[in-house]
């Protein structure tokens, strides 16, 4: 896991999430879907698990994208917002 790079608050009743966004290099392994031990296993959130490419994200219909990458147009752009959407400045 590389740095942290911002954290985004999810208040949306009856979740409410902290999400936290670091950047990830590939090193090898095998990506797993994980799940939520606060759910039954028939009320489980997290559908999959996967590496998306930015053409790939940007495919995703948008009622199902993060509003972070509505607007992003290049990774780059990611780092730049994170000062912005990580006032404390966490590393």
């Amino acid at each position: 896991m590389g740095n942290f790079l911002f954290l985004h608050e999810l208040v949306n009743i009856p979740l409410h999430a902290l999400e936290l966004f670091f950047a990830v290099t590939i090193t090898g392994g095998t990506l797993r879907t994980g799940h939520d031990p606060e759910l039954a296993p028939d009320q489980q959130l997290i559908a999959e698990a996967t590496f998306k490419s930015l053409p790939e994200i940007k495919n995703i219909p948008p009622p199902q994208l993060h509003r972070l990458f509505s607007n992003l147009h290049h990774l780059d752009d990611l780092y730049r917002q994170a000062p912005i959407m990580n006032p404390l400045n966490f590393k």
